[in-house]
């Protein structure tokens, strides 16, 4: 479970020939006093350390544990990709060697958040063993597994992101219409989901762009949309305020109001 060195012998000053990340499929082949004989990759040894038998009572939640404070780590410093891959194929061990687990749906769902999420800041797909888990396949299993889970509503959230591929709502407006129903797709679908009320929320503020857009002076403008949009944004946001009223989007949804009954423009959404 824990990284570690491989060994020609088992004595630390042997030449390594390989190495253990958390999450790799070890094969125990034997143990002569401290160190452990492994295959993973190559055969070796390793010290007998941080290896979990599958046979481990709560083996599953120890592996949870472990992937979980690999994550919180990788958030803690900038850049620390390696450990959110680490946490990821602990996440995604659960899943392969505990598949009748309960914890196999979050523990899917929380794999290919990591991969997805670093998947958005490479250009194309990384060769390697890391490859399985990405471009959402892991979130898309979630959606078709455990569809009426928690898990699945947050994973449908993160693949929104394919489908918004607008980049200027100010040269081309009927975009802000196409990425919102996008998110109203996604609030009829999941109505009381874990990320609901963001969707919600980001429903109103595509809304409320529109509002803004359409008002502008120039060939674009159309008063009678910019009138509408700034209805809906309005109905959106008091469903938003009844339906989550303590929630943090409900309250950025009062300041979102707030800038449109002033004739302000919206804040956050990029627009010039």
């Amino acid at each position: 479970m824990l990284a570690s060195k491989i060994y020609i012998s088992p004595d630390a000053g042997s030449t390594p020939i390989g190495q253990i990340l958390p999450g790799d499929d070890v094969a125990l082949m034997g143990v002569n006093g401290d160190f452990a004989h492994v295959f993973v990759h190559v055969s070796g040894w390793v010290p007998n350390r941080g290896l979990l038998p599958l046979h481990t009572p709560g083996a599953d939640r120890v592996l949870m544990g472990a992937a979980i404070h690999l994550e919180q780590e990788a958030r803690k410093y900038a850049g620390e990709d390696q450990e959110a891959k680490n946490a990821a194929r602990l996440f995604y061990r659960i899943t392969d060697d505990f598949p009748t687990s309960p914890l196999v749906p979050e523990a899917t769902f929380r794999a290919g958040r990591i991969a997805w999420q670093l998947n958005l800041n490479q250009y194309g797909t990384p060769s390697g063993e890391y490859n399985y888990m990405l471009r959402g396949r892991l979130l898309e299993r979630v959606l078709h597994k455990y569809p009426k889970t928690p898990w699945a509503a947050e994973a449908a959230f993160l693949l929104l992101r394919k489908k918004l591929t607008c980049n200027n709502w100010m040269a081309k407006p009927s975009c802000i219409e196409k990425e919102g129903n996008v998110y109203r797709s996604y609030v009829e679908h999941f109505r009381s989901g874990p990320r609901t009320a963001e969707a919600m929320y980001q429903v109103a503020e595509h809304d409320s762009a529109a509002w803004w857009v359409y008002s502008r002076p120039g060939k674009k403008q159309n008063l009678g949309k910019s009138r509408s949009a700034m209805k809906k944004a309005g109905k959106w946001i008091a469903r938003l305020q009844q339906q989550y009223p303590d929630s943090d989007w409900a309250r950025e949804a009062v300041f979102l109001n707030y800038e449109m009954q002033n004739g302000l423009r919206p804040q956050g959404l990029g627009l010039r």
